[in-house]
Parts: structure tokens; C-alpha cells; sequence
């Protein structure tokens, strides 16, 4: 994302609370009382190694002592890069400690159903989250601040920012959650390789790399408070190219919970589909940017990020968005002229954008699938004039059939008829989140513009 940022000042950790041991020492947990539970929906389907019962015996941290009287620490004018990650003030000194890293990062499996989507960052995005929890967002300088509450006091907050938030004021609101909760230890666990164990426990299901961005900026620590029996994780990163905060409070002694923070993280959606990520500065004649990074979703929780690219069609003096690998080729119909979109022509799963000829009837539409496109009569549900879908009828998981699936959309625009049509071919090689999926197709109708 293109961000601006603007110099402003943010609250120094006084040395006297923030001062770091010299050394890192090695200290056991006390064994926890985990409760055994019977799974009924797994986040996590596959989870290595020997879990948190062995990691909580051995995992230590660096000494941190309890943070006390910051707020009435100095202002200082911080001279770092603004579009560079900040890292808290209390936590710049904390380094990466293999070992313990190892024994910490393997988490789960963890149990949580039923789920249903609540919205957040004002309706921006969606969550899968239990019917019990508590949600609360709020406004804060610059972005939204929402609040996930457990029943067995767990306690997840996101801060969300917008694209002009600078780096300065993120890196203060997170000295703020930091100054709002104790700790007595705290280590910094790697990020690549949080996020290789992640996506081999198939926490994240979508196929690309989406929502929450393992870059080399990101960074992540857990931290825990002996005395109050408080373990807490905070990632810094960014999801759907927004800057984001996740700071999860779980008690100290019942692991198992642990694994929300990975949970959550990798299931936050975004509301519209596609989601437009980046524009490109390069700009056609009439102002449209030439490419676009888009998130298109495929299932319920399952995303893809494309590139699509401007195509202006001098014909009918439009210009719209199509993939940027995809071939689109005119073909003159029976009563229509077409626009086919496929990344490969040879295959059978398509979208077509087309215009009927003047003397088309277009309560004919019907025909046009059957005469045209080959689909089997007897497959097709006309919804409304506007809209006819076409599946088959009886599906056997066990004998796949042959059969396309797909739908005819028609538009009145500029005073001519005018339908989306596509299809897509169970066979088919291609993505199907590219040629196949709805999502793509509108996105054609949502971004055509006249000239």
C-alpha cells in the first residue's frame, strides 16, 4: 500500500522500568493442569510435534522486570525510517533464542465450534468466532481497536490502522497495550518460522499467501507474568496490506489456548470480494490504473490473491478489469457477439462478457445455453429474466460427473442487452479462483466503465 506518514512524537519507556538483563537465563514452568477435551471442530487438523505439554516444561524467557510508572515518561522525536516496522521500546533489546523458540512455537490442537462471522474495522472485514464470545470495536486514533473476550478469560485485541497511520503512532498504541498488562518474562519467537509451522498445521487454508503477511518487517513475542498466571503473545504485521496489532492474553497455565493466537490470525476475511489490495501508479490515457491487486475469495474461508489488469475494449468504448494472464478472444454468435476470458483457450472453464444483437429477444436467453454453449436443458434453473444457473442435478461424490456448472447473467446498460456468462469445467486445469468463481466475472461488470 502507498502510505503517508507525517513525523509525530511518541512516549519513551523510562530506563528505570524498561531496563534489560544482560544475560538469558534458563528457567522451567510448573507443569500445567491441561484439560482434556473431546474435539468437535478442529481449527487445526494436522499439528507436529509433542504439543505444549513438553514446550511449557522447558521454554524460558529473557528477564524482563514488571513495567511500572511509564506514563510519566519523557517525549522524545523519534529519527527512525517512518515506513519502517518500530518494535516497543520495552522490547528492543529481546532476541531471538532458537531453542526456546522451537519448544514454543508448536501449539494446538486447538477445539473451537460452533463459529459464526461477526464483523469488524467497520464491516471492512469478517471473523469466525464462537457464539459465546464477546466482541467489542471502538475508534481509535487512526484506525479500530476490537476486542475478542473468551469465557475462561482470554482476551484477543486487534488494532487495525488505515493506510496514512504512520509508523510512530502504531509503535505508540502498542507501548500502550503493553503498558496496561505485567509481565515478568518475554522472548521474541521468529516469524518465518511461526508461519512455516502455521501453514504445515493447516491453520491457513487459503492457497496464496493472504491476510496476515509474514514479511521480513513483521515481528512477534510472547511474553508471561508468573504472578498473575498471564501469558500474552503480540505479532505486529499486516493484514490485506493494513498495518495490524494482535496482542492475545491466555492464562499461564492452561496451554492449550495458546494456539488462538494462530487461529485467529489466519481467519479474518475480508467483507467484499474481490478486495482490492494495491493500485499501480501507472495510469492508462484516461486516468485508470493499468494494474490492480485483488483478493478474490473461493469458499468460505478460502482466498486467493490475483493481479488484474486493465482491458479497454474500443468496440463498445469500455475499459474494465480481466487477469493479468488471461487470454480474451472476440467470437461472433448467433444472435450475440462475445468476449471469451480464459488462461488457456483450449480449456473448457470460462467467463464471457457479451452484447445481443438488437433483434434478440432476450427472454430467449435460455437458448443461447443450450444452442450455444451445449448445457444440458434439463440442468438449468431460470431464476429470474436476468439470471439462470445450470449444475447437475443429481451429484455423487463417488462418480464425479463431467458435467459444467456455471450461470447467465443479463445487464441492461447503455439502452442494449448485454450478459456474463461462465462455466466451469470439473476437468478444468486452470484456478478456478481466476476463471471459475463469481467473484471474478461481477468483478468484470463492477469495474467496466464507459468512455
Amino acid at each position: 500500500m502507498y502510505k503517508k506518514s507525517s513525523k509525530q512524537e511518541y512516549v519513551e519507556m523510562s530506563n528505570r522500568t524498561y531496563h534489560k538483563s544482560l544475560h538469558a537465563f534458563r528457567e522451567g514452568l510448573e507443569e500445567s493442569n491441561q484439560r482434556k477435551k473431546q474435539p468437535y471442530l478442529l481449527a487445526s487438523f494436522s499439528l507436529a510435534g509433542a504439543g505444549l505439554a513438553a514446550a511449557i516444561l522447558f521454554f524460558s524467557f529473557v528477564d524482563s522486570p514488571t513495567p511500572t510508572g511509564q506514563l510519566d515518561a519523557p517525549l522524545i522525536i523519534n529519527e527512525e525510517n517512518e515506513d519502517k516496522y518500530q518494535l516497543p521500546e520495552a522490547l528492543k533489546d529481546i532476541e531471538v533464542d532458537s531453542e526456546i523458540a522451537n519448544k514454543l512455537i508448536p501449539r494446538g490442537p486447538y477445539v473451537f465450534s460452533p463459529i459464526q462471522p461477526e464483523f469488524m474495522h467497520n464491516e471492512e472485514f469478517w471473523i469466525t468466532l464462537n457464539p459465546d464470545w464477546k466482541i467489542n470495536e471502538e475508534s481509535i486514533e487512526g484506525g479500530t481497536k476490537t476486542t475478542l473476550s473468551g469465557l475462561e478469560s482470554e482476551e484477543l485485541t486487534f488494532l487495525l490502522f488505515d493506510e496514512s497511520s504512520s509508523e510512530n503512532l502504531i509503535k505508540r498504541e502498542i507501548d500502550q497495550l503493553l503498558l496496561k498488562h505485567t509481565y515478568t518474562s518475554v522472548t521474541q519467537l521468529p516469524t518465518d518460522d511461526v508461519h512455516r509451522y502455521v501453514v504445515n498445521a493447516r491453520l491457513i487454508l487459503s492457497h496464496d499467501r493472504v491476510g496476515f503477511s509474514f514479511n521480513d518487517q513483521s515481528f512477534f513475542y510472547s511474553l508471561k507474568d508468573e504472578n498473575t498466571n498471564r501469558f500474552y503473545d503480540l505479532f505486529s504485521s499486516e493484514l490485506y496490506g493494513k498495518r495490524i496489532v494482535l496482542f492475545a492474553d491466555f492464562p499461564l497455565d492452561e496451554p492449550d489456548k495458546w494456539a488462538q493466537s494462530y487461529y485467529f490470525m489466519s481467519n479474518i476475511f475480508p467483507e467484499e470480494s474481490p478486495y482490492v489490495l494495491d493500485i499501480s501508479e501507472d495510469v492508462s490515457e484516461n486516468g485508470r490504473p493499468l494494474t490492480k491487486e485483488v483478493v478474490t475469495s473461493i469458499d468460505f474461508d478460502d482466498y486467493q490473491q490475483k493481479t488484474v489488469t486493465l482491458y479497454e475494449n474500443n468496440e463498445l468504448n469500455f475499459s474494465t478489469y480481466i487477469p493479468q494472464n488471461a487470454d480474451i478472444n472476440r467470437i461472433e454468435q448467433e444472435g450475440f457477439t462475445e468476449w471469451r476470458i480464459s488462461e488457456d483457450p483450449t480449456d473448457n472453464s470460462f467467463y464471457s462478457f457479451g452484447k445481443l444483437d438488437t433483434d434478440f429477444d432476450p427472454t430467449l436467453s435460455q437458448d443461447i445455453l443450450v444452442d450455444t454453449y451445449g448445457i444440458d436443458a434439463d440442468s438449468i434453473d431460470v431464476n429470474n429474466k436476468e439470471l439462470i444457473t445450470f449444475y447437475p442435478k443429481e451429484y455423487n461424490e463417488d462418480e464425479p460427473t463431467d458435467q459444467t456448472t456455471g450461470y447467465f447473467s443479463l445487464y441492461r446498460l447503455n439502452d442494449s442487452w448485454y450478459f456474463i456468462y461462465s462455466q466451469i469445467d470439473p476437468n478444468s486445469k486452470q484456478e478456478i479462483g481466476v476463471i471459475g468463481a463469481k467473484e471474478m466475472p461481477q468483478y468484470f461488470i463492477d469495474e467496466l466503465e464507459w468512455e
